[in-house]
């Protein structure tokens, strides 16, 4: 049988040769693509790791000129304190945060725009106050931040500035119905031009009487008269549809102490303002 020519021999194994090689460079390729792959997932794990541990070191510092505004609040220097405030916001990375958020980050940025605020209102710049108040309410609401926003308001004068701060004590109040400055603070409102005539809204009212009864259904008698007296220094014309059980539910108590009235349990991660300011 003749032999085959060399030439296709040749070829054969040549382009065996071939085959081989171009699998060797895919393996190769493809191990080199995996160490950099690996190579580039630490230098990021590393980038984040540094981040986050400048960002603890950013926090704390943001907490220590919080401090330091605080005692010169209370020293009474509220010029340095307002600048302190400002100087920790300028740090702080959650301070242009412009939708309200429950993360723990963003926890002191609430704290810090509220004490601000208050170091405003001591200079007399209402209108910075309320911003700051606003701000501050974007990461969570509390009775006393809402008297401040109301004090705020009701400094910078006007009727539309009256029904603002109006507002800010309804929502308080619903809070905290027995919070002793949003009763204050709604007292202002009442003695301000035209504000004996403001009275909540539609929603505000079923909110309210809806409260009253679902308390009052619970047997929970001292939080259904607190909201009975919210009712009555909010609207109190709408407050004689309850005579009968306000009446009812103080016979019930007697001498009795009734359950402690106080603002519903905050959030873990919800801001709370310094109880000195």
């Amino acid at each position: 049988m003749p032999r085959a020519p060399p030439f296709e021999t040749h070829g054969i194994f040549t382009n065996a040769g071939k085959h081989r090689d171009v699998e060797r460079a895919a393996r190769l390729a493809d191990a080199m693509s995996e160490a950099i792959d690996r190579v580039v997932a630490q230098g990021e794990a590393e980038e984040a790791r540094l981040k986050a541990e400048g960002r603890v070191e950013q926090r704390k510092e943001v907490a220590e000129l919080k401090d330091a505004g605080n005692a010169a609040f209370t020293a009474k220097d509220f010029d340095k304190a307002c600048d302190l405030y400002s100087e920790a916001l300028e740090l702080d990375h959650g301070a242009n945060l412009t939708a309200r958020s429950d993360a723990p980050e963003h926890a002191l940025t609430g704290v810090l725009f509220a004490n601000r605020a208050a170091a405003l209102l001591k200079l007399e710049r209402p209108a910075e106050a309320e911003t700051d108040c606003r701000r501050a309410l974007q990461r969570a609401a509390s009775a006393k931040l809402l008297a401040r926003c109301a004090l705020a308001c009701l400094a910078q004068g006007g009727e539309d500035k009256v029904a603002d701060a109006f507002g800010c004590v309804c929502e308080g109040l619903m809070l905290e119905p027995n919070h002793a400055v949003s009763r204050k603070a709604l007292q202002e409102v009442r003695n301000a031009p035209g504000g004996r005539l403001l009275r909540p809204d539609g929603d505000c009212l079923a909110k309210l009487k809806s409260r009253i009864k679902r308390r009052g259904d619970a047997g929970l008698l001292g939080y259904a008269l607190a909201y009975v007296d919210v009712l009555q220094r909010l609207a109190p014309e709408e407050s004689a549809a309850f005579a009968h059980d306000a009446s009812t539910w103080s016979t019930c108590l007697g001498g009795r102490i009734p359950e402690p009235i106080t603002a519903a349990p905050a959030a873990a991660n919800s801001p709370s303002m310094d109880p000195t300011l």
